[in-house]
């Protein structure tokens, strides 16, 4: 292996999140640099959606770790799979979620995404974790403003909680 590959490889493991393939908190910040880049400059909108596996920590203390495991790479490839018709990324944010970017972004794209994303999740196999039906909350933020664009993860989150206090199994565009 050439040294160009090399570091190509080293450079991809390094943004990569090792249990779900999806890009790493590293990975993200590069994402979220080229979406501010693109608002700023180019003028375009981008969105973020915040994604939390619910009621987590009960599928790890009620059925291990490795489920857990399991888990979290089903959720991930649930995403991955909804995210391909769109110009959109995702990354794993903490321990049970995900941070998904999507580019040129508007309130009817983000709701498509956030349904697709809801309806994946509840109809798959991933109901076969214990008794419980794993589910995911959504929070939304969209950003088309430059001036703005330090705010949208804090819009995200808040939507995020309010989903949250709203029932879960939900997601939640911020105003």
């Amino acid at each position: 292996m050439n040294f160009r590959k090399k570091a190509f490889n080293a450079y991809n493991y390094a943004q990569t999140d090792y249990l779900t393939g999806v890009f790493n908190r590293r990975g993200f910040e590069v994402e979220f640099k080229k979406a501010v880049s693109k608002c700023v400059i180019q003028q375009k909108p981008f969105a973020i959606i915040l994604v939390d596996i619910d009621f987590f920590k009960e599928i790890n203390d009620s059925f291990g770790h490795i489920a857990g495991d399991d888990c979290l790479i089903s959720v991930a490839d649930k995403i991955k799979s909804c995210i391909k018709p769109f110009a959109a990324s995702v990354s794993r944010y903490g321990g049970d979620e995900f941070i998904i970017i999507i580019h040129d972004a508007c309130s009817t794209t983000v709701e498509i995404l956030c349904k697709s994303i809801k309806k994946s999740i509840n109809e798959n196999s991933l109901k076969s974790i214990g008794y419980k039906c794993v589910s995911v909350t959504q929070g939304v933020a969209i950003c088309s403003n430059a001036k703005y664009v330090n705010d949208i993860i804090n819009c995200a989150d808040k939507a995020l909680y309010e989903a949250k206090e709203n029932g879960r199994n939900c997601y939640r565009i911020a105003e």
